[in-house]
C-alpha cells in the first residue's frame, strides 16, 4: 500500500510538471495532430502510458482493481492513445482544459472499463 501511495504521488508530480510543457489536453491533441514536435509528443505519451502500465501491474500484484482494463490482445501505440484522448474530448469538451495525462487516464477508463 505504501508503494501504491508513492506511485500515485509520483503521478501527481508528473501531472503538475506536464502542465508546463502542454498546458492542457486540447492543446496537446492539436499539437499531435498537426505533427509538430512529433517525437517529443510520442515520448510524452509513451512515458504516461508506461506509468499507467506500471501502476496497473502494481495494483494487480496487490490484488487491487487496475486503473483500466484494455484487452490483452490489443497492444496500443501512441497514435491510438491520442485518438482515444481526442474522441473523449469530442464527447466531453470541458475536459480539454485539464492536464493531458489526467484526461488520458479518464479516457482510458471510459474506453476500457474493468469488469465489476
Amino acid at each position: 500500500m505504501r508503494m501504491l501511495i508513492g506511485v500515485m504521488g509520483l503521478l501527481l508530480l508528473c501531472a503538475r510538471a506536464e502542465a508546463n510543457e502542454f498546458s492542457n489536453a486540447q492543446e496537446f491533441v492539436a499539437r499531435y495532430q498537426q505533427g509538430g514536435d512529433l517525437l517529443l509528443l510520442q515520448l510524452y505519451v509513451k512515458g504516461i502510458t508506461d506509468g499507467f502500465g506500471f501502476s496497473n501491474g502494481l495494483l494487480a500484484n496487490n490484488g487491487q482493481k487496475p486503473l483500466f482494463c484494455p484487452p490483452q490482445s490489443l497492444p496500443l501505440v501512441d497514435a491510438q492513445y491520442v485518438a482515444i484522448l481526442a474522441n473523449f474530448l469530442k464527447r466531453i469538451p470541458s475536459a480539454g482544459s485539464q492536464p493531458p495525462g489526467a484526461v488520458l487516464l479518464f479516457a482510458l477508463q471510459d474506453q476500457f472499463p474493468c469488469a465489476k
